[in-house]
Order: C-alpha cells, then sequence, then structure tokens
C-alpha cells in the first residue's frame, strides 16, 4: 500500500478531507469550502458539547454561519445559497450534517488514514487492446 504523509493543521485537514474525497460528492470550490468549515466547526463544538441536537443547532447559528462565510471569503447571503446546494445533495440534512460525510476523527488525534479502493471495470471492451496492437504492429514494421 501507498501513503501519502501530510502535515496540516486541524483547520486544512478538513479542507483536505473535502478534497480527496471530491469524486464522492462532486462538490463546487465554494460548496467544497463551506462543507469544510462546517466540518471544522462542528468538529470545535464536539469538543465541548455531547448533545447532538444541542451541537446541530450551535453548528448552523448566525454567528457560525457568518465565521463560516469569513474563512470561505463569501458574501453572507450566498451562505443560504450554498446550504440548499448541500440540502440538495443530501449532505445537509435541514440543521444536520449526513454523518457519512463526517470523517471519523477522535477528539485529540493527531492522525489520520484513509483508504481508497478501485474497484476497477472492463468497460472499454477491448476497444484500447486492439488501438494498442496495432500501434505497436505499426511500430515494429517501420523498425
Amino acid at each position: 500500500m501507498r501513503v501519502a504523509n501530510i502535515k496540516t493543521n486541524l483547520r486544512k485537514f478538513f479542507h483536505h478531507w473535502i478534497t480527496v474525497t471530491n469524486p464522492l460528492h462532486n462538490l463546487g470550490k465554494t460548496e467544497r469550502g463551506v462543507l469544510a468549515e462546517l466540518l471544522y466547526y462542528r468538529y470545535l463544538l464536539s469538543q465541548e458539547v455531547t448533545n447532538e441536537d444541542l451541537l446541530n443547532k450551535l453548528l448552523f447559528d448566525y454567528e457560525t454561519k457568518n465565521k463560516i462565510c469569513e474563512a470561505v471569503g463569501i458574501p453572507k447571503s450566498r451562505m443560504a445559497l450554498v446550504l440548499t446546494a448541500l440540502r440538495k445533495v443530501g449532505i445537509v440534512n435541514g440543521r444536520s450534517l449526513n454523518k457519512s460525510y463526517i470523517p471519523d476523527l477522535t477528539i485529540g488525534d493527531k492522525q489520520f488514514i484513509l483508504a481508497y479502493k478501485f474497484n476497477i471495470e472492463d468497460n472499454d471492451k477491448g476497444v484500447y487492446k486492439k488501438e494498442i496492437s496495432e500501434k505497436v504492429s505499426k511500430n515494429s514494421k517501420t523498425k
């Protein structure tokens, strides 16, 4: 298995998380930034708040949303549009985040390991094999 060691801080970790999981959600740049910040603030809040309902209430309150707007560099009016877009794709459900998008990072962890498993299907039906064979054959005749 190949391992890439990435040095980061906590806030940037969540941005990296959203970037490397992009094939699973295909969000635009602004949506990725907002989601990363939501995950960051959720993590910070979870250090003090154990009640899930209260945690979600604080995560989506006015003050937190303003901090996220500032961090991402978007106007407050854009935040509602971004949250609507995240709701449409099932990442935000009402006033909570879909748990499948939240990394399993325990408070105080200094390391997080993410592994990808690619299931490669042979959808090309040999088209490229024929093309490669023809190319090899053509080049061997020219020598």
